[in-house]
Parts: structure tokens; C-alpha cells; sequence
């Protein structure tokens, strides 16, 4: 299930960048927070069944986003990360992991969308996509602050993938700004991680 769990949450994301427009030119109200971390609690709904997970969320604005997923809140079981260039899936427990530049997602290309749109939605920039949050039902449930701004401490949403409809709810704790945080892009060994393609996810998703 966690593997599911993980698989889940790249999509959800994926599908959230997808139904938005192509946006670079955001205002970010209040302080000019550059780098957020927090701790996070991530549940997952389909068809009956239901998991969840926690983790870690990091971001510097403009470079990227990384969401590290946890069992128990010891283990690592997978990573979630967007740069402008590309996206990331890992998934640590099955060894394997998905690599694409938004360009080659036939959602992404077709709408010209990329790395600065979901980030609008992510900060709740002013001129994040509205459309986007309507086609998701996404609702920024409540707010917090960080650099003394307001910021989304938790998000819901109903992701349609194929024929079925995921809710997501994503909450956010220990919301602050971190400076001190390295940002850096992951490395997977290609040595120890098999690649797999958005196609391959879906039937693993989908898999009875």
C-alpha cells in the first residue's frame, strides 16, 4: 500500500501542475520568503480505500520543490520533486523511479504548462491559476504565516485520474522559513533504481 501511497501522491501532484496555465509572472504578497520547510501529513482516498503517510516538504522559491515521504516518521519510503527542468518520483521500498521533463508529459506540453504554475498554486501566489483550483475542487482549508505572510497549512482536493477520483488532503505543520536549508536536486543511481515511464505508473496504480 505504501508503494500505491507513493505512486498516488506523483500523480495527484502531477495532475494539480496539469490543470493549471503558464504562470512566471506571480507576485508573492507579504515578506519575501525564499525558502520554506515543514512537516507534513499526507491522506489519500479512491474507491474504499484509504492510506496515508507523513514526510517533510522543502522549497526554495524558483528552484525547487521536494516532498520526502515517511513510514512511521522513520522510514523513507519515497520523494516527490519538481524543479523547473524536470519532475521526480522515488520510490525507495521497490527500487525504481520515474524522471521526466514537463515537455515530454503529454498533459504538461499540450497546455504549456511548467515548474512556475504548480509552484504559484503551492505559495498561493497572486495570479495563481483559479482555473486550476476550480477543475480540482483545490481549497486552501486553512493558513498560517511564515515570514509573517499568509501561507496555506493545509490543502484538499479531488484529482481525477482515468475513472477514478482521489482525495487529497495535505496538511502542513512546523511551517517556517529556513535559510539554512541546501537546496539540491536529488541523484538517483541508475545502478540500484529501475526508470519507469508514466505509462508503467498508471498500470501499477490501477494494478488489481
Amino acid at each position: 500500500m505504501k508503494s500505491k501511497l507513493l505512486i498516488l501522491s506523483g500523480v495527484c501532484l502531477l495532475m494539480l501542475s496539469a490543470c493549471s496555465r503558464r504562470i512566471h509572472d506571480v507576485v508573492r504578497p507579504g515578506a519575501n520568503v525564499e525558502q520554506i520547510t515543514a512537516h507534513i501529513n499526507l491522506k489519500l482516498s479512491c474507491g474504499g480505500k484509504k492510506a496515508g503517510t507523513g514526510g517533510y516538504l522543502r522549497m526554495k522559491h524558483n528552484q525547487i520543490i521536494q516532498l520526502s515521504l515517511s513510514a512511521v516518521g522513520l522510514v523513507s519510503v519515497g520523494r516527490l520533486e519538481f524543479t523547473p527542468k524536470e519532475m521526480l518520483i522515488v520510490d525507495y521500498l521497490n527500487k525504481c523511479y520515474v524522471r521526466e521533463k514537463y515537455e515530454n508529459v503529454a498533459f504538461f506540453r499540450d497546455n504549456g504548462l511548467d515548474f512556475y504554475a504548480f509552484q504559484a498554486l503551492v505559495w498561493n501566489e497572486v495570479g495563481a491559476p483559479e482555473r486550476g483550483r476550480k477543475a480540482l475542487g483545490l481549497e486552501y482549508v486553512s493558513m498560517g504565516k511564515v515570514g509573517g505572510r499568509p501561507f496555506p497549512n493545509r490543502y484538499s482536493a479531488n484529482v481525477k485520474v482515468g475513472e477514478q477520483t482521489i482525495s487529497v488532503l495535505l496538511s502542513l505543520s512546523k511551517l517556517r522559513e529556513d535559510d539554512a536549508w541546501q537546496a539540491r536536486a536529488t541523484q538517483v543511481n541508475d545502478g540500484k533504481y529501475r526508470r519507469l515511464n508514466l505509462s508503467q505508473v498508471m498500470q501499477i496504480l490501477f494494478r488489481q
